[in-house]
């Protein structure tokens, strides 16, 4: 089970405000118009990414990426590897599919500090392009859309107050983040937290669990 953060009212109002931008962002997006007519952004916004080009988005110096990973990777004495990534859960519907994954959990270097666990949720797009496409079984099915266009979000503290932005502007996240975090990275360095960039680097292992939801739902009987 998850361990569960204290709430706070006023980041969970902001998160809500969030998710209301980002419905009128995605409807003024499916008419054609520049994100910049709201004055939000100032360039147009591509709603997708290919797994690839999300992964050359992490910037190995901000806030010392590089290093957290790495201890995220190879964990500590008393959670080895990390806690590696394991699945969660995926929902397969008419036009994409939403996979979740537990990317590990995060390192702390206290003894006796509980382990933080984060979800990450990629959203798998053009499904039918791909079902009805020329790969010729559901586990090469599954693996294009696990390295193809995508949108993802985690949960964590650093996704939300460093990278939700950047990621937006890059056009791959699944929760548009309309504020930019100009105390917290003025420098708009990176847009892929440390777990996002552990459960995408892994992602295609995760092929038989997506292939699965396929053929459950396209599959004739």
């Amino acid at each position: 089970m998850l361990n569960q953060r204290p709430r706070n009212p006023g980041l969970d109002l902001l998160h809500e405000a969030s998710q209301e931008d980002s419905e009128v962002i995605l409807e003024i997006l499916s008419e054609g118009f520049p994100v910049d007519v709201l004055g939000t952004l100032d360039s147009t916004l591509v709603l997708e990414a290919k797994r690839k080009d999300i992964l050359k988005q992490v910037d190995p110096r901000f806030i010392n990426h590089r290093k957290h990973y790495d201890r995220l990777f190879k964990g500590t004495s008393e959670y080895p590897g990390g806690g590696g990534v394991s699945f969660d859960s995926i929902t397969v519907d008419a036009r994409d599919v939403n996979l979740k994954v537990k990317g590990s959990w995060e390192w702390v270097h206290a003894e006796g500090k509980p382990k933080q666990d984060y979800i990450q949720t990629f959203n798998l797009s053009h499904l039918k392009s791909v079902v009805k496409g020329k790969k010729k079984n559901w586990r090469e099915k599954a693996l294009a859309l696990l390295n193809g266009h995508m949108r993802v979000h985690c949960d964590c503290p650093a996704f939300r107050y460093f990278y939700a932005y950047t990621a937006t502007k890059g056009g791959f996240a699944l929760h548009p983040e309309m504020r930019p975090a100009n105390i917290r990275n003025p420098g708009r360095s990176g847009a892929v937290c440390k777990h996002l960039e552990l459960a995408m680097r892994f992602l295609p292992a995760f092929w038989s669990q997506v292939a699965s939801g396929l053929k459950k739902k396209y599959a004739k009987p």
